[in-house]
């Protein structure tokens, strides 16, 4: 494919990650199917009422541990598609049957969280609403005609009926297990006709009457046919001013209950009915709790409701908590799900959704859906506090606080700060609050330290002047004060070695706080603009260090050291062309240094860390692969020199030196890969391993043969054996690829198994997988593409789920959703397919904004403009990035691909299809005359698919392969 980021690190800061794209063996695993058929029949049995429900692990024991990733991600998709064919006719609200599509509450689980979850009977279980497997035949009751079953949920069956006498259709609510219902169903039934029945609202669902049939009771409720909320949102939000009117409907109608002292204690979209012309109405009281009595007898410790919605003094099976405000956060997690399209907290178990509730914020609507109103936000993130004191103190609060907003009115909430954001994170985990504290010292040190250092530097400067000065005028008045005057020099020298000790005591440690920040809030979720922030005052200090350094010979080296760390910081908030130029402070000082000292092994080997460094910048975010090629070969001369000689600095290590010289190597057949050179790319893949290795091998075919040696995995890690499996398929050698594409995805299946799922691992197993379905979709089989895509995917969101905010996270959360967008495509799936652009596009529209001069994003932003037809503005992205490096083939390559695109979105206007097609092949026939080689990619790539017939472009390519004979 050509929406690559091949320039692009995978892990912030680890310049040999893998990249994110490309190829791997399409063939299906054994035994995948046959599984996914018996899953798929024992779901149908469950629908007929002939068996229970499957659970996923039986249908997981025979199978392999590399098979159980791809296969749970299949079935956990089947199970959701059967659940939600199940809900249209078992669902706990009352509506049409053919309108309400409510999946089935899954199966109560433990709760590791409540300390006296121990046995039955402890307090500990979730008590959950069940939908049961099965549901008893039609009833008969007196004075009502049965029209049909409308569903069932954890105790009551619902029925449509018409009452005889007053030849009304209602809906009626029996107990759902018949002469089989325990006492404590039975109590709880009644208690929800007794709650509901004194309701009288416009806005909850009205009770009519009460009564018992066979021994066993019902009430009959007002019918309300037009679905649920959760059936008319449908994963997708509603307007903003929609949501907010909705909700503030809904808080008039749950303050009229509270007034009347019954709490709902289960809001959410399922539990909300529409009219048909679409007013909201409580429904499902089987929950409710009177604020003064307990109608359902919970026991303290039981935890009860949906864990999406549920607050987190629920969550602690808090009854002693139990209050107004439980429904308040109900409301909350309601307007959320309006105006994001999903619930405060999504995870794949009820256990880590209850983890979340209790121990993290919800992600901002406004990062989720850009353009929601930031009043609502804060309204809405009001409701989900975790202190029920910091939400709204009443329901009528919330409506009040909504009809401020609606009217253009100040509202009277306010959004929670940084400060506090950041003092619940360290309520939260202690070993945050621990790190801050410190950060806090150190910062705060460096601050009087670097000043007081500073006024000390100048002093010590001046002081050792004036004895110079008193040195040279002894020398020439007395001879007897010569011993004075080298006293007085020695004493100069040494001030001035203080001085440079003290900038460089200054620098040492902002550096470090930089790496303990890097290191530990980067793995919490949440934390991208603290990070930020502590980052940027970092930058500061070192920037008052740098320009307050006394700028002599001997305090160079800490100048250098300084640029370098702001470079890099700079780099890591997305400050491409801040980078850059810390990066080239940094170059002509050190430069300047190796002038002087042209055999200085440490000055040469600063030098190549910073050569090495602009030559990473320049790939990565300018796209101009000479500047970035020159960069390396200077970086690889000074290497080739470190590792030939002896080393005579201690702080320089030989094996170090080896390092560094063959991860140049491998930097540099990246670099051909990515301008179309897959010949010259192996031959530095060759070196890499003649040094990292000691042996080297004349094609990746031997290299294969090798790796299956004990010492495989060692010789050719997972990275690697990625990047030869890429380079096999673009020397057209398909089986090799596949040979060590295979490997790759072994090694990395056995390192997340190892490490138990850590999140490195994970991440690099998703790459992987992309680079499967990359290479299943080149070769024409979009639909082993897809699986391949979709277990990544999973693997991307759940980092995303983490890091929201992270740079590299949404790059690859963008890709992700590319990949399978062109899949989906290729199926003829144009519904799936036009969703995951529009989620790749909003992604990326951030990026390039937050970016704009990193070229790589605006090639990314113009590939998924052209898929999602805007072909008009992915043209002008071309002249964007073609403008920054206009005799680069690989830029050219991917200018070809874009208009190619573009062609397709055209439609039927012939003049524009004509234009861009010639887009593409001029852009092709350039890059191939610049030295773009790559004729797999050429022919195989989907996104040339549009020119590919083109005479022109065959011709181009014809004349490629005939030259390279």
């Amino acid at each position: 494919m050509s929406n690559k980021q091949d320039n692009h690190p995978t892990c912030d800061g680890d310049a040999q990650a893998l990249r994110l794209d490309r190829t791997l063996d399409s063939t299906p695993m054994v035994g995948v199917t046959e599984i996914r058929q018996r899953f798929e029949e024992a779901w149908k049995d469950a629908l007929a009422g002939l068996a229970p429900p499957p659970q996923i692990e039986a249908f997981l024991r025979d199978t392999s541990v590399e098979e159980q990733p791809l296969l749970t991600s299949i079935l956990q998709d089947i199970e959701r598609q059967y659940r939600q064919r199940g809900s249209t006719h078992r669902s706990d609200t009352i509506g049409d049957t053919a309108k309400v599509h409510r999946p089935v509450d899954p199966p109560p689980v433990v709760d590791p969280l409540a300390t006296a979850a121990s046995a039955p009977g402890a307090g500990g279980e979730l008590d959950f609403d069940v939908a049961l497997p099965t549901t008893p035949p039609l009833a008969q009751i007196a004075g009502y005609e049965v029209l049909g079953r409308i569903g069932h949920g954890g105790m009551g069956v619902v029925y449509k009926v018409r009452h005889v006498k007053l030849d009304r259709i209602e809906a009626l609510k029996m107990v759902l297990a018949g002469a089989h219902a325990a006492p404590e169903q039975l109590a709880r039934f009644r208690a929800e006709a007794q709650a509901v029945a004194q309701l009288q609202h416009p806005n909850i669902v009205q009770v009519y009457e009460n009564g018992e049939s066979d021994g066993l009771p019902y009430f009959s409720l007002e019918y309300v046919g037009g679905g649920s909320l959760a059936h008319k949102l449908g994963g997708q939000p509603l307007p903003p001013r929609e949501a907010a009117h909705l909700t503030q409907t809904l808080s008039e109608a749950i303050e009229y209950a509270h007034k009347h002292a019954v709490l709902h204690r289960d809001l959410k979209p399922a539990n909300i009915l529409l009219t048909e012309d679409g007013a909201p109405k409580v429904t499902d009281f089987g929950l409710a709790k009177r604020l003064e009595g307990d109608v359902t007898q919970t026991r303290s410790g039981t935890i009860q409701g949906t864990p999406s919605y549920m607050a987190p003094e629920q969550a602690r099976g808090d009854t002693k908590a139990t209050g107004p405000a439980i429904d308040v956060y109900g409301l909350g997690a309601i307007l959320y799900e309006c105006l994001t399209g999903r619930p405060p907290f999504v995870a794949a178990t009820h256990l880590e959704i209850l983890k979340l509730v209790l121990g993290q914020e919800p992600v901002p609507p406004c990062r989720l859906r850009p353009g929601v109103p930031r009043d609502l936000e804060t309204i809405c993130l009001k409701c989900l506090q975790k202190a029920p004191a910091q939400r709204y103190l009443s329901a009528a609060a919330l409506a009040r606080d909504l009809g401020h907003f609606l009217a253009g009115e100040p509202i009277e909430a306010r959004p929670v700060g940084p400060t506090e954001r950041f003092w619940r994170l360290c309520r939260r985990n202690p070993g945050i609050a621990t790190l801050a504290g410190v950060i806090f010292v150190l910062l705060l040190g460096v601050a009087i330290t670097s000043s007081a250092l500073l006024v000390r530097i100048s002093r010590e400067k001046d002081h050792t002047e004036r004895e110079r000065k008193a040195a040279e005028e002894a020398r020439d008045t007395a001879r007897e004060n010569e011993e004075a005057a080298r006293a007085a020099e020695k004493l100069a020298a040494t001030n001035a070695q203080v001085a440079t000790e003290q900038s460089r005591l200054a620098v040492d440690t902002l550096a470090s706080l930089v790496t303990r920040v890097q290191t530990q809030l980067r793995a919490e979720p949440g934390n991208h603009k603290l990070r930020q922030q502590i980052l940027g005052d970092a930058l500061t200090g070192l920037e008052r260090v740098v320009g307050k350094a006394v700028d002599d010979p001997q305090s160079r080296w800490v100048r250098t050291a300084a640029y370098q760390h702001m470079g890099d910081i700079a780099l890591d908030l997305g400050r491409t062309e801040e980078a850059l130029t810390h990066y080239r402070e940094c170059q002509k000082i050190t430069e300047l240094m190796e002038a002087a000292h042209p055999d200085g092994q440490v000055t040469r080997w600063n030098l190549a860390v910073i050569y090495d460094k602009l030559g990473d910048a320049t790939h990565r975010f300018h796209g101009d692969g000479a500047v970035a090629r020159d960069y390396y070969l200077k970086c690889l001369d000074r290497r080739k020199r470190l590792v030939e000689e002896p080393l005579t600095a201690p702080e320089l290590k030989p094996a170090v030196a080896k390092a560094n010289l063959a991860e140049t190597h491998s930097k540099l057949g990246d670099l051909a890969m990515s301008q179309g050179d897959p010949a010259t790319a192996w031959d530095q893949y060759r070196k890499y391993l003649d040094v990292q290795r000691g042996r080297t091998f004349p094609d990746p075919r031997q290299a294969l043969a090798a790796a299956g040696t004990a010492e495989g995995t060692k010789l050719f890690p997972t990275g690697l054996a990625n990047k030869l499996g890429e380079l096999s398929f673009h020397l057209g050698d398909v089986e090799t690829s596949r040979g060590w594409y295979a490997r790759a995805l072994r090694q990395s299946r056995e390192a997340v198994k190892r490490s138990k799922g850590a999140a490195r691992d994970r991440l690099i197993l998703s790459i992987v997988l992309g680079a499967v379905g990359d290479q299943a979709l080149q070769l024409g089989d979009p639909a082993a593409a897809r699986v391949h895509y979709a277990e990544a995917h999973e693997l991307v969101a759940q980092r995303a789920t983490a890091d929201p905010t992270g740079i590299s996270t949404r790059r690859a959360l963008s890709l992700s959703h590319y990949r399978l967008g062109a899949a989906c495509r290729a199926l003829g799936e144009t519904a799936a397919a036009d969703k995951h652009f529009r989620e790749c596009l909003t992604i990326r529209e951030g990026l390039v904004k937050e970016d704009p001069a990193n070229v790589y994003t605006q090639i990314e932003l113009a590939l998924v403009l052209a898929r999602s037809g805007r072909h008009a503005d992915a043209i002008d992205r071309i002249a964007l990035f073609r403008k920054r490096a206009p005799n680069d083939p690989g830029l050219l390559f991917h200018a070809a691909c874009t208009a190619s695109l573009c062609s397709t979105a055209a439609g039927s206007d012939q003049g524009l299809i004509d234009r861009y097609r010639g887009e593409a092949v001029a852009s092709t026939v350039r890059a191939i005359e610049l030295g773009y080689r790559d004729a797999m990619a050429l022919e195989h790539d989907p996104d040339l698919d549009a020119v590919r017939g083109d005479p022109r472009f065959r011709e181009a390519v014809r004349k490629l392969k005939a030259t390279d004979r």
